[in-house]
């Protein structure tokens, strides 16, 4: 490229004397001329010589008219260098855009859980997963991207007629994936319009079998028969619809109006019986709480008897028994019978007991057998008058002794 530089320099020196040719005339006339042949060595032009004609000053004027056409030489050739440059990069850009145009179209990034239907000629040619891919530009396109992970597809609400002739609002959520992309795009159209009206048709299918009331009542039931039927319809399209949810069911003002009505109603009803089971519940409770009670009561009281009956049977055993060993003894020591001794003991019982009565705080009025008293005075004598001769003369002697 220097070489070819050079040539084009000189050319255009020569071509061109005002602006490459700057010497003096008498130097170019000089600088032309044929040299004469010598058998001396060949000397460089600027060093002077003994031969020389013109001595030091024309080996001068060589010398600074050599150094200019250097310079000059040097200039032009860097000038037509950068031109030549300048006209090769600005040749080159148009063909450095397209490249890097042509290179940005050959790209594909497809993004993690997505894909990319590519097209050859109209033609489907192959599916693209996540990663760096390359087409061919102009020959090949991306027909479909999409992704594979689960979306939403939120229905409006709409007007749907009940079994009863009840109208209601409805409205839906679908979660659906896409797991065939040639499918979604070559068997159906538009996709989330086509699944859209076909939600709707099956909502209103299935709405339009139930009651009023068992669309409240039976929303799980809605929800798996939608989800059911939607599924099988939409599997021809490479969607799998994985679960639906039936929001919203809002009935028109008047019925809701008549429903709330009839659910004030219902809850009257309801706490109506639920306050007289209360009732009839607490009265059995109460009753059987006092049944148990007196039941309870009777066996203590019974309980209670028996023990006192068991108790007085006792205490009037060891008074008996008490009695029968004081009448014994009495009896012993008076030397009488246990049956005379026992008439004592009844007889000063008696006496005791009058005297008791007599000495109240209250007033009293007592009839009494008059014979009574001495009656029990002279048995109480004849006892101890019976007691003396049965003694023998020891008794006698005792008491001439006091």
């Amino acid at each position: 490229m220097l070489s070819t530089l050079s040539n084009f320099q000189a050319k255009a020196v020569a071509g061109n004397p005002s602006r490459g040719d700057v010497r003096p005339k008498a130097l170019a006339h000089a600088h032309v001329m044929p040299r004469r042949r010598s058998i001396t060595p060949r000397h460089d032009p600027l060093v002077p010589t003994q031969s020389s004609r013109f001595g030091a000053q024309r080996a001068q004027l060589v010398r600074s008219s050599w150094q200019s056409n250097r310079r000059h030489t040097a200039s032009t050739s860097r000038s037509a260098f950068g031109g030549l440059l300048q006209a090769s990069i600005e040749e080159s850009i148009p063909a450095l855009l397209l490249a890097g145009v042509a290179l940005r179209n050959a790209i594909v990034i497809v993004g993690e859980g997505d894909g990319v239907l590519v097209e050859r000629l109209g033609s489907f040619d192959r599916q693209l997963g996540s990663g760096l891919h390359f087409k061919i530009p102009i020959v090949e396109r991306l027909a479909f991207n999409d992704t594979f992970r689960e979306k939403v597809l939120d229905v409006a609400p709409q007007q749907c007629i009940t079994a009863d002739n009840a109208p209601i609002k409805a409205d839906a959520v679908v979660y659906y994936k896409i797991v065939d992309f040639e499918m979604a795009r070559y068997k159906v159209e538009e996709l989330v319009p086509a699944l859209t009206n076909l939600v709707l048709t099956q909502l209103r299918n299935e709405v339009g079998r139930l009651s009023l009331d068992e669309t409240f009542s039976a929303r799980g039931r809605l929800n798996s028969q939608l989800l059911k039927e939607l599924d099988t319809a939409t599997g021809a399209w490479g969607v799998k619809v994985t679960r639906v949810e039936v929001r919203d069911i809002l009935p028109a003002s008047s019925i809701s109006g008549a429903l709330e009505k009839q659910m004030t109603a219902e809850r009257i009803k309801r706490a109506t019986i639920l306050e007289s089971e209360g009732f009839r519940e607490a009265a059995l409770n109460e009753a059987e709480a006092s049944g148990k009670s007196a039941v309870i009561e009777a066996e203590a009281r019974s309980t209670a008897v028996v023990f006192a009956a068991e108790a007085e049977k006792k205490r009037r055993e060891l008074e008996a028994e008490g009695l029968s060993v004081a009448i014994k003894s009495l009896a012993g020591t008076l030397g009488v019978s246990t049956e005379k001794a026992a008439e004592l003991y009844l007889a000063r019982d008696y006496i005791e007991a009058n005297k008791e009565i007599g000495q109240g705080p209250g007033a009293k009025v007592l009839f009494m057998d008059p014979s009574s008293i001495p009656g029990s005075v002279a048995t109480l004598g004849s006892l101890l008058s019976d007691d003396g001769k049965s003694a023998g003369p020891e008794c006698s002697e005792s008491r001439a002794g006091r």
